[in-house]
């Protein structure tokens, strides 16, 4: 597989993010209508799937296998800097980590580096594109500790009808039919396997997790949902992703399961479902 390398104009955009942040301007690279020009400006054209080595950030050195609508900032590093700084903070060698909605392994990958041989990621991706990716990112870092479900996290388990998004596509990638109201019904549609943490975690036995990273295309309230036994038991941390209305129903189970949501972008509470469920809002949700 061709492992191609950074061009210039990506060299000079991680330096300028990363500039950016040292200067203390980093909520910039935040922006909802910056980071969606951002993805189209660095979408790949490459029609093939490329090995490419990460630039830069917590991932340096770490090897992906990207996909037509993969953005560039995904191997150069600069993807979500706050977000990886605020994981050098929670995650700590030996935890057990779910990456739920791990595409094709970005994160995934970094979790893997932070918690090091004794720890354990479990990567649930239910999308056969990123899914093949995700499996090669395993295999080419020799990551023993990282655990690939090919599956939908959900509040049961059952089958979902999903929906494929074009590669690039600036405001959802694939995600399961209905969450934002009625599918195109030219869009490709196909069955995939769906699983609730607690099944994972009750009912199959496998080890609780200490943080869970949550960014599921809209379907976050019904993870949440399916996790309410684990979260009420176990207290991990949660790092979320808010895709607007779907948002609100989280609300809700973090209120009764007595968790504070942060802003990651802010640093800011919100005070209010109206404040918290907007669209592509990022939260670390803790227990009170």
């Amino acid at each position: 597989m061709d492992e191609s390398q950074p061009t210039r104009l990506e060299k000079f955009v991680v330096d300028s993010v990363l500039a950016l942040q040292r200067v203390g301007l980093g909520e910039l690279t935040q922006n909802a209508a910056l980071r969606g020009l951002a993805k189209r400006l660095l979408l790949r054209a490459d029609s093939p799937p490329r090995l490419r080595a990460i630039a830069s950030g917590v991932g340096r050195g770490l090897k992906l296998q990207v996909l037509d609508g993969t953005p560039k900032s995904y191997w150069m590093g600069t993807h979500e800097l706050t977000t990886q700084a605020l994981l050098l903070d929670q995650i700590k060698s030996g935890m057990t980590v779910y990456d739920c909605g791990a595409n094709i392994g970005y994160f995934s990958v970094i979790f893997a580096r932070l918690v090091g041989p004794a720890g354990r990621i479990f990567a649930f991706e239910p999308s056969p594109d990123s899914l093949q990716c995700l499996h090669v990112a395993r295999e080419i870092n020799g990551l023993n500790n990282l655990t690939v479900v090919p599956q939908a996290v959900w509040d049961r388990k059952e089958m979902l009808h999903f929906v494929r998004c074009a590669p690039d596509a600036s405001s959802v990638s694939d995600h399961v039919e209905g969450v934002f109201g009625k599918s195109s019904e030219q869009k490709e549609h196909i069955e995939v396997p769906a699983i609730s943490l607690d099944e994972l975690v009750y009912k199959q036995g496998n080890p609780p997790p200490d943080f869970i990273k949550i960014d599921v295309e809209g379907s976050e309230g019904e993870a949440v949902a399916g996790a309410c036994r684990l979260l009420s038991e176990c207290r991990p941390s949660l790092l979320l992703e808010i895709h607007g209305a779907p948002g609100r129903r989280v609300w809700q189970f973090l209120k009764e399961l007595n968790y504070v949501a942060t802003n990651v972008a802010t640093g800011e509470v919100p005070r209010t479902v109206d404040e918290f469920a907007i669209w592509k809002r990022q939260y670390l949700a803790v227990p009170a």
